[in-house]
């Protein structure tokens, strides 16, 4: 499915959902469909059921560093807690979180300091391999890093480990390793963390200048994933697997951290929204009647559970995943499983993976 596509039918969801819910307004269904909060509704961050990742204090909640090996979060210097942010800018290396994910969003607000260049380099870190990193002595284990380094247009692109992977599938511009969606031409890619182990971006850099906050984000689906930057689409990649023993294995979790690497940055906000892998629905996000009509409305409840009087989980926009993924989960009219062979055959596979047991 286009994005052109995708767009024309989350405006009709929120024609729907204005004409269904008369105490909503036209806002208040589009903060639900874009999963954002709804002013008149109430609902708090936590209803919707983002998490901080980050206790705003210190790093003693499950955390441990990577420089060239693990070390233990007691004793470290190169991250700090200043005013409730995480202040980096020492040598190369990883605040990584020891609880790993495998289906979820998660965003972050970074900005670089004034004395810092056009080649400012830092990084959100997502799929680290934990057990690993326990005993690897290289840059980094397997990982992910969502760069934000200033220059040649790489903010929020991804890079995998030098050698390690994950190895990704893709779409790029013809000849390039920069993502072009396939809707927008771009043709089938594979990164090779043996060889070009980057894929960057044919869209528009919009980063903002020094000094200034910018927000990443990114969505990730067991073993594939979509990467924003500012509200505009960087990148994407699927079928994210590792060489074993011989084999490749698919690679569909694991620890999610930040970066330094010699440039002062500051990070805040830091927050993830565990997804559950076979509706997709936000794990911890408030359930309730979320049917404005009906006598038993929430008006903190994010995710509809059918206790509404005459309404269903399935006759609520706002009660699926919001944004490009609802519209990708509608075929021919009707709503199907995520990971459905009808759902992975009606689009391109970029924004839910297949089922861990589905044949590549």
């Amino acid at each position: 499915m286009g994005f052109s596509n995708i767009i024309g039918s989350t405006m009709t969801g929120l024609k729907n959902a204005a004409a269904k819910w008369p105490r909503l307004t036209a806002a208040c269904a589009l903060a639900f469909q874009l999963g954002l909060l709804c002013p008149q509704a109430q609902a708090t961050k936590a209803d919707s059921g983002w998490v901080p990742l980050f206790n705003g204090k210190d790093f003693s909640d499950g955390f441990y560093v990577y420089s060239n090996g693990y070390l233990p979060i007691a004793g470290q210097t190169k991250f700090k807690v200043e005013n409730g942010m995480i202040h980096a800018g020492g040598p190369y290396a990883l605040l990584i979180t020891t609880k790993e994910y495998s289906f979820y969003k998660i965003r972050v607000d970074y900005k670089f300091g004034a004395g810092v260049g056009g080649g400012g380099n830092a990084g959100m870190m997502i799929e680290v391999d934990n057990q690993a990193a326990k005993t690897a002595t290289a840059l980094r284990p397997r990982s992910i890093e969502i760069n934000c380094r200033r220059d040649n247009g790489y903010p929020w692109t991804l890079w995998a480990s030098s050698g390690l992977g994950p190895i990704m599938a893709t779409t790029v511009k013809k000849g390039t390793a920069q993502y072009q969606t396939a809707a927008d031409g771009g043709v089938a890619y594979t990164v090779d963390p043996s060889g070009n182990r980057t894929l960057e971006s044919i869209y528009p850099n919009p980063e903002l200048a020094v000094g200034q906050w910018n927000h990443g984000e990114a969505s990730v689906y067991g073993d594939s994933g979509v990467f924003y930057l500012n509200g505009k689409l960087r990148t994407a990649s699927w079928h994210w697997t590792q060489n074993a023993g011989g084999k490749n294995v698919r690679v569909a979790g694991g620890g999610v951290g930040v970066q330094t690497e010699g440039f002062d940055i500051w990070y805040q906000n830091w927050e993830i929204q565990e997804l559950d892998s076979a509706s997709l629905l936000p794990i911890h996000a408030r359930r309730g009647c979320t049917d404005a009509a009906s006598p038993k409305f929430d008006s903190h409840a994010v995710i509809g559970d059918g206790s509404c009087a005459a309404s269903t989980l399935a006759d609520k926009p706002h009660g699926w995943l919001p944004g490009l993924a609802t519209a990708d989960r509608r075929v021919d009219g009707k709503r199907v499983p995520a990971h459905s062979a009808a759902a992975m055959g009606a689009r391109q596979p970029l924004f839910v993976s297949p089922s861990p047991g589905a044949s590549r």
